[in-house]
């Protein structure tokens, strides 16, 4: 298995974090470096001071069985039974059903991200997506990573993998 990141790009220096995660599961989701409180702290992610934790999304097949057909809630639920072996590697995203608001204003009052609203009865098909990402336009540590991005560009031009 590979770490890549959402252009393709491989991530090498990640790569070693596969090594703990449990083998033969392909899982869709993101590195994250996270603090006490289980926020995401980008900056040390990029910079590789701290331990970064995989968040997984969900499960794309188990011990060789493909499971994107099936619905989301029981792709989470077999994912959930894999994260127990992973001792702490994985962390993963709780489904909130009904209320969108309310955890919409807990992400903004917490000053992460934003929230993903998924189907649960969606098969995985990352080209007919009919979920939605809902992004807290105040987060705080969306301010300058445009600029970093944009200086990291220039200075590796050519070079893809040394690109976020």
């Amino acid at each position: 298995m590979t770490i890549t990141s959402v252009h393709d790009n491989r991530m090498k220096r990640f790569e070693k974090v596969l090594d703990l995660l449990p083998q033969g599961h392909p899982f869709d989701g993101e590195l994250a470096v996270l603090d006490d409180a289980g926020r995401p702290l980008f900056n040390k992610l990029l910079f590789g001071n701290r331990r970064p934790t995989y968040v997984a999304f969900d499960l794309l097949s188990a011990d060789g069985v493909d499971l994107r057909p099936l619905p989301l809630r029981d792709r989470k639920a077999r994912l959930a039974q894999i994260a127990k072996d992973a001792e702490g590697w994985i962390a993963l995203t709780n489904s909130v059903v009904g209320e969108g608001r309310a955890l919409y204003q807990a992400v903004v009052d917490a000053d992460l991200e934003g929230i993903v609203a998924k189907r649960l009865a969606d098969r995985y098909n990352p080209k007919l997506a009919r979920w939605q990402k809902i992004l807290n336009r105040d987060y705080s540590q969306r301010q300058g990573l445009a600029e970093w991005f944009r200086e990291r560009r220039g200075r590796y031009a050519g070079r893809r993998e040394q690109t976020l």
